[in-house]
């Protein structure tokens, strides 16, 4: 089975696929023009997808099935334009424009507004380390693995912090009064034991903090929507409170045909 949309310069596609019966579908394929191959995968219960479309062009949305037994599908094709200019452009696909008359599309793709919301992932939340030296002489946690789950269709989150002593409990405003510092990473939730071991563990470059006080930190989506803030606290001698809190963007869809 093949489906046909034309979509236009700076337009977003919004792509679902999803066998309701939970069995899997041979072959699902996404191309421009029948000759550029965008995305194909095998075997699919389930899948999302977005692409950037950087010209004028009719995608073929192609879906094929060489088991026996039927297969029931849900199939969701969005459109996201780039501006209003291009709101009211027709996805329809007529049949001289394919050259043949199959399963060409009566109806445009939905046309999809997006809204921005807010989520708190974590209300300020205190973390007391140890100083490296009782760690080493005592057990005591000198590095804290803290889990955070970004929601899907995340597109920026951001992670505040501040540094004060071990039992220091004043504020000034979001802020620890005193000057003490410590070392932020992030890294995946495989990596924990060497986070928690191995003074090289592996950790992503994105949102360093090194021996830093205070900050409000931006950070990009990532593939892994599960992922850990590390917490070290640099100091041989003082133990640390780290007080941390982490908010989400999302960007959600409704459309109308």
């Amino acid at each position: 089975m093949k489906l046909y949309y034309q979509f236009t310069k700076g337009d977003r596609i919004i792509y679902h696929f999803e066998e309701t019966n939970g069995k899997t579908l041979k072959e699902v394929e996404i191309s421009e023009n029948a000759d550029i191959t965008r995305f194909l995968e095998y075997d699919s219960k389930e899948l999302d997808k977005v692409l950037d479309v950087s010209r004028k062009v009719i995608f073929h949305f192609r879906f094929r099935n060489t088991t026996g037994g039927k297969r029931t599908c849900h199939l969701q094709i969005g459109r996201v334009p780039s501006s209003a200019a291009t709101t009211d452009f027709v996805t329809a696909v007529e049949p001289w424009m394919l050259g043949d008359t199959t399963n060409h599309a009566k109806n445009n793709a939905l046309l999809l507004q997006k809204t921005r919301k807010k989520i708190l992932l974590m209300s300020p939340t205190n973390y007391v380390l140890s100083s490296t030296s009782n760690s080493v002489l005592k057990g005591w946690k000198s590095k804290i693995a803290v889990p955070i789950e970004l929601p899907l269709h995340t597109v920026e989150w951001y992670y505040r912090f501040s540094v004060g002593s071990a039992n220091d409990s004043t504020f000034s405003g979001t802020s620890f009064t005193g000057g003490e510092t410590c070392d932020i990473y992030l890294i995946d939730k495989q990596n924990l034991t060497s986070f928690e071991t191995d003074p090289a563990f592996p950790f992503y470059e994105s949102g360093i903090q090194v021996d830093a006080h205070e900050g409000l930190v931006k950070m990009e989506p990532f593939q892994k929507h599960q992922l850990l803030i590390g917490l070290i606290n640099p100091n041989n001698i003082k133990g640390i409170t780290v007080r941390l809190e982490v908010v989400a963007f999302v960007e959600e869809s409704a459309g109308t045909q």
